[in-house]
């Protein structure tokens, strides 16, 4: 996959239809983790249909920070998605496998943070293209919409739902559907404009 600002670029200008035979699979929208005031997280290796997520540490010395993204709309405010990640199985997974979410490289999503267990949650197909979260036993907690999910637990997921794994890393699901019609707004945001 590629970075959100790249995707949008490339997608934002498809017909509603062409967008959603090309992208028929949710996608998550990777959040910085800086509103919580947790340490720097960046977003940034996507290789083998799994995201990295490495702790980035400030400079010695340095007391800078990074700053939320500015932008319009509805989300003003907000933290700007950093990368993009269609929720689909690990290559060499059939299609309605789940899929994986932790900070062990064997996961399909590895987010490397510090409060993301080895293996923390599973995003479970419920049929129709949808999926619902589990923790499967993390140390720190998976919440939905800011509730969290007991352990064990499935809780159905819908567009726009916030996921935080651990409390630092947050990830916005969205259906193909409404990933497309979130694109103008992306656009906006990112710069990345239409075409």
């Amino acid at each position: 996959m590629q970075d959100l600002r790249e995707f949008v670029g490339a997608a934002s200008g498809l017909p509603r239809e062409e967008f959603l035979q090309r992208f028929p699979h949710p996608f998550l929208l990777l959040e910085t983790a800086l509103a919580s005031g947790a340490a720097a997280t960046a977003y940034d290796t996507i290789h083998d249909m799994r995201l990295e997520a490495t702790e980035r540490r400030p400079a010695p010395g340095s007391t800078a920070a990074p700053k939320p993204a500015a932008g319009g709309g509805a989300d003003a405010g907000s933290p700007l998605p950093e990368l993009i990640f269609a929720v689909h199985p690990g290559q060499g997974r059939p299609e309605g496998s789940r899929v994986t979410v932790g900070r062990a490289p064997e996961n399909d999503v590895v987010l490397r943070v510090r409060t993301v267990s080895k293996v923390h949650a599973n995003l479970v197909p419920l049929g129709r293209g949808s999926f619902a979260v589990t923790d499967v036993g993390s140390s720190n907690g998976t919440a939905v919409n800011g509730h969290r999910v007991p352990k064990g637990d499935t809780v159905p997921l819908a567009d726009g739902d916030k996921i935080s794994f651990g409390g630092e890393a947050e990830v916005t699901y969205k259906t193909p559907p409404g990933l497309h019609a979130y694109l103008p707004l992306l656009a906006k945001r990112l710069g990345a404009g239409t075409g």
